[in-house]
């Protein structure tokens, strides 16, 4: 399979797949798994559009893998937020360092990959960047709250009550974004 870039005004983030002779039913079944490519129209050369990352797909396949392998975790996670249901016994900071971990690590991913420019990875991509920034400032909040008696404020009660409506905030949204999170990863398979 020879992929060159389309160069095309307004093809966005296709690739131009040339199919091989004697390798096309296979390639085809490739692209019937992974659902992404179509067939140009009018094309007896056996072109392809593969519209899921630029990449041939082989490149693909090994992508959807990928991100699979990098998802496992941070999915868990949202997963163990759900089922908290908001519970704050449930937020502590090894969670928060959980999600800070995976999802810096599948935003480099995604961004490597090119996310920021493909429709289908887009969102995705944008939520794990939220959940990153908000695991952050939850995690940070948490950690000034259990050393609160060695910051010596002056009306320390007035930052804990401030702290404590803030943390409960992140939580909220940690909840909110949680189950969309789920969704968008069941529709990328």
């Amino acid at each position: 399979m020879i992929a060159t870039r389309c160069r095309e005004t307004g093809c966005g983030n296709r690739i131009r797949l040339t199919v091989c002779s004697g390798r096309h039913s296979h390639e085809h079944e490739q692209r019937a798994a992974i659902g992404t490519a179509r067939r140009l129209s009018g094309s007896p050369s056996g072109a392809y559009w593969c519209d899921t990352m630029n990449k041939p797909h082989e490149e693909v396949t090994s992508f959807l893998e990928k991100v699979r392998i990098f998802s496992h975790d941070y999915l868990r996670c949202c997963e163990y937020i759900i089922a908290s249901q908001g519970m704050r016994a449930f937020f502590t900071k090894k969670l928060y360092s959980k999600l800070i971990s995976t999802t810096q690590l599948m935003e480099d991913f995604l961004d490597f990959h090119g996310a920021k420019n493909n429709n289908d990875w887009y969102y995705y991509r944008e939520l794990t960047a939220t959940v990153r920034h908000l695991s952050l400032g939850a995690y940070s909040q948490k950690h000034m709250a259990n050393r609160l008696v060695y910051y010596d404020l002056q009306d320390p009660k007035e930052f804990e009550s401030q702290g404590e409506r803030t943390l409960n905030f992140l939580n909220d949204c940690l909840c909110k974004l949680a189950p969309v999170i789920i969704t968008e990863a069941q529709r990328l398979n």
